[in-house]
């Protein structure tokens, strides 16, 4: 894990925020079964002072994660990436969820539910499910501009799609959930590859053939 900090930020403060990382990567390990994507090269933080319209925030690429953002929710989303966003890629700007979902999921989820104690995962995972409109879709109809694709109005491929793993989650269990992600992440030809909810569908329902259930109308 290797941590580029400004000069100006190289404090004790921000070493102690970068270094979250060596304890959330193995739960992400563990969890999924599945080594992180490219460590035969390197992960880590690069800090930047950077802004999106105005918006400072971060930006993950293959191996390493751009910020001007220290805080470990966000350091949790952009790692999440790194096998939700890079070693799958969803194949279509309409379901951005397939990254960004994933991504927050990880963050308001799997990593205070692992790292963080009971009160503030539960009290995570209730602000995660407060801030889901009922009205809100995670397909992007508009995606004409990047804001559209991200942040457009009625759509919530952040936060309704970390919702909607959440409901999958609670139908199969935790063992077959999982396997599902393992199995997804690992498929020939399909990881360091595109994928898409019929990939994910695919898979999910491999795990749930036996008990009998269908998620047709689901994915649908």
């Amino acid at each position: 894990v290797m941590n580029y900090l400004l000069s100006s930020h190289n404090t004790a403060a921000y070493k102690s925020n970068v270094d979250v990382i060596k304890n959330i990567l193995p739960v992400y390990v563990s969890l999924l079964n599945t080594d992180y994507p490219f460590k035969n090269e390197k992960y880590g933080i690069a800090d930047c002072f950077t802004s999106l319209n105005g918006n400072w925030g971060a930006l993950e690429v293959q191996s390493m994660t751009f910020t001007a953002a220290f805080d470990d929710y966000t350091l949790a989303h952009e790692l999440a990436h790194q096998w939700f966003g890079d070693k799958l890629t969803t194949n279509d700007w309409h379901q951005i969820w397939l990254n960004e979902g994933f991504a927050q999921y990880f963050q308001s989820v799997i990593y205070p539910e692992n790292l963080k104690p009971a009160a503030t995962a539960a009290s995570q995972r209730s602000s995660l499910k407060s801030s889901v409109s009922n009205s809100s879709t995670t397909y992007v109809s508009d995606i004409s501009t990047v804001d559209k694709i991200f942040i457009g109005a009625g759509t919530q491929p952040y936060q309704k799609g970390a919702m909607v793993l959440s409901m999958l989650r609670s139908w199969m269990g935790d063992t077959k959930f999982f396997t599902a992600l393992h199995d997804s992440l690992n498929a020939p030809g399909l990881d360091y590859n595109f994928t898409s909810v019929d990939f994910l569908k695919k898979y999910m329902q491999a795990q749930v053939q036996s008990l009998g259930f269908d998620l047709t109308n689901f994915f649908n």
